[in-house]
């Protein structure tokens, strides 16, 4: 909604002309964006890595072990 120029004078025309243009240009800019959603991605796999350290517990190396076996096909031999 534009204010009518007869109600108000010419300072807070040119106030209202170049808040709008900020806020356009803000409205458009994208880069805050996507840091926001680098940092959410960051902070989801910071979660998912303390749940994991919790679900092992305090003696990692079975449950390391286990995950070492299953990716190489069986346990080292000795």
């Amino acid at each position: 909604m534009k204010p009518k120029s007869g109600l108000i004078g010419p300072d807070v025309m040119m106030f209202y002309a170049a808040a709008t243009q900020i806020l356009k240009a803000f409205r458009q800019d994208e880069r805050g964006a996507t840091a926001i959603e680098y940092a959410m991605i960051g902070a989801v796999i910071s979660i998912s890595f303390v749940v994991a350290v919790k679900a092992i517990g305090e003696h990692p190396l079975p449950a390391l072990d286990l995950i070492a076996d299953a990716l190489t096909g069986g346990p080292d031999p000795e």
